[in-house]
């Protein structure tokens, strides 16, 4: 009797995560129907029609396919008795929506060019990873809260999530953004676009992203618990590998403008590095004394930090794609986008270094944390000059 409340307590926890996965998969389909509809003359008329059609049979599956799993996961969690029926009904719809946002993804991305074909082979490992682990799923039975994850490794799994839906909406509401600007601002070109290292790299974390956070909500159910440990291990290389190609994005697309002066955006980082080393050799010597985190382990991240990242770097992408194949000597466009560069690798130095073991790691993230707020004051005095002289602009 014990066991069977146990496994129902367990499944109403999953399901609350399979819930959480559905919002922000909503959020991302939100994000596209919102940014179609100001291009969508110029998307009918320019986009290859194929190409077009099949990226809206695949935004209207996905879309079906999630609210599917949004009303299931409320009807169970209302209800609070899930069966084992209903619950091998939510893994397949889980699994199907993550696919068919993958597939969306790769979809999006061809729409702006064919090319992106050989790029959009990536989806293939993904998925083949994503079917090894739904097999395995399926296989286990009944589900349930899964006893080899104790409940440190669980609030890790959920920290690991927050932080993979953030930087994967950021990234995909990015190559939205790009790939509409470009039918916007440049629809008769729009074919002759070359294949890009920045929307490559876009892509990427997308991919990444989705995979992170599918196995973050359904984690597998593993019989060793070594095994979960180097599960846990391969999540958090996953989370740093999304951190590193935000960074790539970043470079990528402000090279466009900036060129190698774009390095310099890692002076608040190195700076930072250098405050961290003096007080951890020189001042203390021991930095890791009569210091203590608050919590023990690593904290959950804090979400108006996310906020701030996630907004920072959708206006860099939105100053990409709006001033993309401008003058490439616009010193306004250029100052902004080394502000906005300048805001974004603090912010997510800081994020990623939010929770400090040491005091002299706690001074480092203190000089991020000042640097985040001046650069990004900065950085939205730019913002608004060129959105005041785009009207002045127009006007003329």
């Amino acid at each position: 009797m014990d066991r069977r409340a146990s496994a129902q307590d367990g499944n109403v926890v999953t399901m609350k995560r399979f819930s959480d996965y559905s919002k922000w998969i909503m959020m991302m389909l939100n994000g596209i129907v919102a940014a179609y509809y100001p291009v969508r003359g110029d998307i009918t008329e320019h986009a290859i029609s194929s190409y077009f059609l099949v990226c809206r049979i695949l935004i209207c599956s996905t879309f079906l396919a999630d609210l599917s799993l949004m009303l299931l996961t409320s009807y169970l969690l209302r209800f609070g008795r899930i069966s084992e029926r209903l619950y091998i009904a939510a893994k397949i719809l889980i699994n199907t929506t993550g696919v068919l946002m993958m597939l969306t993804s790769a979809s999006l991305l061809l729409l702006l060019n064919p090319s992106y074909a050989m790029v959009t082979i990536l989806v293939l490992p993904v998925m083949a990873i994503v079917i090894i682990v739904f097999y395995n799923e399926i296989n286990t039975g009944q589900a349930r809260e899964v006893p080899d994850y104790d409940e440190d490794q669980r609030s890790e799994l959920k920290q690991f999530f927050d932080l993979s839906a953030s930087v994967t909406s950021a990234a995909f509401g990015g190559m939205i953004a790009t790939i509409f600007g470009y039918f916007k601002n440049f629809p008769k070109d729009v074919d002759q676009v070359d294949v890009k290292f920045s929307e490559a790299f876009i892509f990427f974390t997308v991919i990444s992203g989705l995979l992170a956070m599918l196995l973050t909500t359904l984690p597998p159910s593993l019989p060793y618990p070594n095994a979960t440990s180097r599960y846990i291990t391969f999540i958090k290389v996953l989370k740093y590998s999304l951190f590193g190609l935000l960074v790539l994005i970043v470079l990528a697309v402000a090279a466009e403008f900036l060129g190698q002066v774009i390095f310099l955006a890692f002076l608040p980082i190195f700076f930072a590095v250098v405050v961290w080393f003096r007080k951890e050799f020189i001042l203390l010597g021991d930095g890791t004394s009569h210091f203590h985190s608050a919590t023990g382990h690593e904290s959950e991240p804090d979400t108006s930090l996310i906020t701030i990242t996630t907004f920072i770097f959708a206006a860099l992408m939105a100053v990409y794609s709006v001033n993309f194949g401008s003058e490439s000597d616009d010193l306004y466009v250029k100052t902004c986008m080394f502000f906005l560069s300048l805001a974004f690798m603090s912010s997510l130095s800081w994020m990623a270094y939010r929770s400090p073991r040491t005091p002299s790691l706690a001074k480092a993230v203190t000089v991020l944390t000042y640097s985040t707020i001046v650069w990004s004051v900065f950085a939205m005095l730019g913002l608004i000059f060129l959105a005041i002289r785009s009207g002045d602009g127009k006007r003329e």
